[in-house]
Parts: structure tokens; C-alpha cells; sequence
């Protein structure tokens, strides 16, 4: 049967190794759209930040790539130095978001609860909600036992200090007898 032939690029190795050290990287939203379908010729990847693309992994593998071919470095240094350049621009970018909200803050904007929070308040909810419905269960578990076998002796009651006293009525009745 006729297979295919397997392509390789260079890149893809590149890829491999940058996305198995930042695995979040792949969580972040891209867009991959093409304008006419040489966006790529475009591109200038002398310098890492390309003016129609967003800071992403392919940036530090094409910038990786160009050092390789133009720069003659091996291809650790490369990455090391696509990588050092990506983290300053990540930096940066970090530090114009939290000044962005800061400013936002201090001018009255309210952004509402943190996720976190949210979260939180909705598990404590869920929580209590699941504990009154055990406790709920285990109150007809009981008055299940109670009907099926009857008397005091058979059934267990929900207060400790009730069975205490439980237990200290039957061994008075015992010693009675």
C-alpha cells in the first residue's frame, strides 16, 4: 500500500525541544491566519518581535533558525540566546500588564473577585451542599436500621453523648438481671 513520505523540517526538532521546556506556552491563544499566503516572507527574524505576529514559541524557534543559518552558532547558543531575548520581551510585556491595571485601578475601575475567589465560594457552596445531604442519608440509614430491627440497642445515634447514655442505660438493666 502506498505511504506517504514522512516530512522533516528542521524546525520541528527546534519546536520539540522549546515547547518540552515551556509546555504552557501551547496554552496560550494563537492566531494562525495567513493574508495572502507569504506572510512568512515578511518576516524578519534578524530580531525576535515581528511587528503582525504576537510573542509566541514559533517566534523563538524562527529566531532560533535564522541564528543558526546567519550568525554560524551552534545550535545550544542559539537557543539559549532566542530564549534569553524571548524572556526579556515576556518580561516586559508581564510588567506593562500589571502597570496597565494598576493605572486602571487608581483611575476607579473595578475588575470584580479574582478567580480564585470565585472558585472558592463556589466549592464551599458545593460543599455544604453535599454535607447536608450525607447528613440527610445517614439520618434514613438509621431510621432504615431502627424500623427493620427495632428497639434502642439496634439503632446508632447521631450524638456521641446520647450513645454514652445508651450504653450506660443497658449495663445498668444488665447488672439487674
Amino acid at each position: 500500500m502506498f505511504q506517504p513520505q514522512r516530512l522533516i523540517y528542521k524546525e520541528d526538532a527546534l519546536r520539540k525541544t522549546f515547547f518540552t521546556d515551556h509546555p504552557w506556552e501551547l496554552a496560550r491563544p494563537r492566531m494562525v491566519l495567513e493574508n495572502d499566503g507569504k506572510d512568512a516572507e515578511k518576516d524578519d527574524w534578524s530580531k525576535i518581535i515581528q511587528p503582525h505576529k504576537k510573542l509566541s514559541g514559533e517566534s523563538v524557534v524562527q529566531r532560533q533558525l535564522w541564528l543558526l543559518k546567519n550568525q554560524d552558532m551552534s545550535p545550544s547558543r542559539a537557543y539559549d540566546h532566542a530564549r534569553k531575548e524571548f524572556y526579556a520581551l515576556r518580561l516586559q510585556e508581564d510588567v506593562e500588564r500589571r502597570v496597565a491595571k494598576e493605572e486602571a485601578l487608581a483611575t476607579g475601575a473595578y475588575f470584580g473577585k479574582p478567580a480564585l475567589e470565585i472558585g472558592m465560594k463556589v466549592e464551599d457552596k458545593e460543599y455544604e451542599r453535599w454535607k447536608s445531604w450525607a447528613e440527610q442519608k445517614l439520618i434514613e440509614k438509621e431510621q432504615r436500621r431502627f424500623a427493620r430491627f427495632g428497639g434502642v440497642d439496634n439503632a446508632v445515634p447521631a450524638d456521641p453523648l446520647i450513645d454514652e447514655e445508651v450504653a450506660s442505660s443497658t449495663t445498668d438493666e444488665d447488672e439487674a438481671v
